[in-house]
């Protein structure tokens, strides 16, 4: 249960799927939020190459269409990006892994789809957490998995009055939104200690 909340129910009306109630008469709203864009989308040092008949390519094209194209782009930028095989699991819905192997156990739903390459001069910066490649592709595609998977949400929030104080969208997982409502009741909770 969210730290703030003393009512956190499914099935709100007109759109919301979640509300956070505070003891301060706080209100937050969890919605879907349809216009959320793709992770990593405009991003220059992460390249998401997804080969498969009935989903989009992430990256355009822009490590080769086929897998021979994205092998030799592989080989020649070896020096500029690091890669790692990336694998979905296509059963109601879709898993996106990393790994050397394949990371499912079921030879039919699943398989070996592209790369995640990320720039090997960034890739360490402050951005993935100073963590190691294989944990930062981890993580990406699991924001993936998330974002293909329509798991976005927006949060509005409400005072006392019923007037929206704050709202923001894009949020990856139920667990994001719910941690940015929960840091803004602090931040509103620290500004009226301050007034």
């Amino acid at each position: 249960m969210p730290k703030h909340a003393q009512i956190f129910t499914p099935d709100q009306p007109n759109g919301v799927i979640a509300r956070i109630e505070t003891e301060s008469g706080y209100v937050a709203h969890l919605s879907h939020d349809e216009g959320c864009l793709q992770p990593y989308y405009d991003h220059e040092s992460v390249r998401i190459v997804v080969l498969h008949r009935r989903y989009i390519d992430p990256a355009n094209g822009a490590c080769g269409k086929t897998p021979d194209e994205i092998a030799t782009w592989e080989l020649e930028n070896a020096a500029e990006w690091w890669s790692i095989p990336l694998y979905m699991y296509d059963h109601s819905g879709t898993i996106y892994r990393t790994g050397y192997t394949n990371p499912f156990h079921c030879p039919w739903d699943s398989g070996r789809v592209g790369i995640i390459a990320l720039k090997r001069s960034e890739w360490d910066n402050a951005e993935f957490g100073g963590t190691d490649t294989e944990t930062a592709a981890a993580a990406i595609a699991n924001d993936y998995t998330r974002w293909a998977n329509g798991e976005t949400y927006a949060v509005a929030i409400y005072d006392q009055d019923a007037e929206l104080v704050d709202s923001c969208g894009g949020f990856l997982g139920m667990d994001a939104a719910t941690a940015y409502a929960n840091e803004m009741f602090d931040s509103f909770k620290i500004s009226e200690g301050a007034a």
